[in-house]
């Protein structure tokens, strides 16, 4: 498996926790402050965004999802739409958002039944659990 978070995560951190906090002007919606865009600059430094080989193995077996990825209950009403999390596919960050949670978030919001290997199979990512079937 790739070890794609390493030590050198401790570092952004560091550089996070000690650069001054925010003023209430660069607070603004929608915006990153300085520090959150300094922060997230590191990781994107850091880490090898290009290297998709977790991706490749999140996909690995896939044979079908939910055309309408919406989980509902037994009287209908929806408990779990997949759908919400839409926004992080396929596309770059924010200069807001850390890279590294970004791209977690796209390999989890992979969902779908999986064939693991000879009559094994799960479901994955609709719930925060996974199923594994026997066959």
């Amino acid at each position: 498996m790739t070890k794609f978070l390493s030590a050198s995560a401790l570092s952004a951190t560091v550089l996070a926790l000690t650069m001054p906090f925010a003023s209430a002007a660069e607070l603004s919606e929608g915006k990153a402050t300085e520090t959150t865009r300094k922060v997230n600059q590191r990781y994107i430094q850091m880490l090898d965004f290009n290297n998709r080989e977790d991706f490749e193995f999140a996909n690995k077996g896939f044979i079908a999802t939910l055309d309408n990825p919406i989980v509902k209950s037994s009287n209908g009403k929806i408990v779990y739409d997949l759908s919400a999390a839409d926004f992080t596919k396929d596309k770059n960050p924010p200069d807001t958002a850390n890279p590294s949670l970004w791209r977690q978030s796209q390999l989890t919001g992979i969902h779908g039944l999986f064939k693991v290997t000879d009559k094994i199979y799960q479901i994955r990512g609709f719930d925060i659990s996974n199923m594994t079937l026997i066959d």
